[in-house]
């Protein structure tokens, strides 16, 4: 009797073990095979350029084919840039879409009391795609400046351009005021950028200004600071440039400053070996 009944035990306990394991096959089939939603893009997209929805399109795949890096819904998608150049049918991925706010504004820092507002016209830049620049972008900012070997017999001139800084924040831009522009309206063409810079840097942006020529570089979203050699047209002097006190005087702080920040040599800033006494100022180039 006793025998029997363990043999019935078992056949119960084999026939639940079947069970238990056929509706865990059935459920994991069916969640793996079960439609789910995402986004692939209706056009050929190019790099940041801005998301509409247009360039979207909502499609039912298999949720095994999708996962934690696919945009899910429309709201994730428009409105934002993407950082590559898409083709149509792609999937649209959360990590290629980018927005104004992921770049980090230096002014909301715990260094915010650092930084200043220096603002170049085109006067300053001569350099029409100022244009083509966007609030809260970012740049790159080349020197070019000309010079003259006074080693050599023929006194030879020569020019060269270096990337002296990196990644500044646009802060805003200058445009022409055209007087009857209501609020909203385009206020004009764009006349000069604001850039958020420390004193360190503002002092250098104004000496290189007033002896040569100051060109702004845009960046990618997905640009990487790299120091570079510099370029050099003609036979050149080696020459220096970098932070000196040629006024003895100390700079008069509030006396109820509660807070005193020292020069910070961090950061991108790339000095560049220019010895502004060596350089031909009636040669220099200056967008009048």
């Amino acid at each position: 009797m006793n025998i029997q009944k363990k043999r019935k035990f078992i056949l119960i306990a084999q026939v639940a073990v079947v069970i238990v394991a056929s509706m865990g096959i059935y459920f994991y089939t069916n969640n793996q095979i079960s439609p789910t939603k995402a986004y692939i893009y209706t056009r050929d997209v190019e790099a940041y350029s801005t998301i509409s929805d247009k360039d979207i399109k909502e499609i039912s795949v298999p949720s095994k084919a999708v996962n934690n890096s696919f945009a899910k819904t429309s709201e994730d998608i428009v409105g934002k840039k993407i950082d590559r150049k898409a083709k149509s049918g792609e999937y649209v991925y959360m990590s290629n879409l980018k927005t104004s706010e992921d770049k980090k504004d230096p002014l909301e820092g715990e260094n915010s009391g650092k930084y200043r507002i220096v603002t170049l016209s085109l006067k300053d830049i001569g350099d029409s795609t100022i244009s083509q620049l966007e609030k809260d972008s970012s740049v790159d900012l080349i020197f070019v400046g000309k010079g003259q070997n006074k080693n050599s017999d023929t006194d030879q001139n020569f020019v060269y351009s270096k990337t002296f800084m990196q990644d500044i924040l646009v802060k805003d831009l200058v445009k022409e005021d055209k007087g009857n522009a209501k609020e909203g309206q385009n206020q004009g063409a764009v006349i000069g950028v604001k850039l958020a810079v420390t004193l360190a840097q503002a002092e250098e942006i104004e000496a290189r200004a007033s002896v040569g020529q100051i060109k702004l570089v845009q960046r990618f979203n997905v640009s990487k600071p790299y120091d570079t050699s510099g370029y050099v047209v003609g036979d050149y002097n080696k020459v220096f440039s970098g932070k000196a006190s040629a006024e003895t005087a100390r700079t008069d702080l509030p006396e109820d400053s509660a807070e005193v920040y020292q020069e910070d040599n961090t950061g991108i800033n790339n000095q560049t070996n220019v010895d502004f006494s060596q350089i031909d100022l009636k040669d220099t180039t200056v967008n009048k």
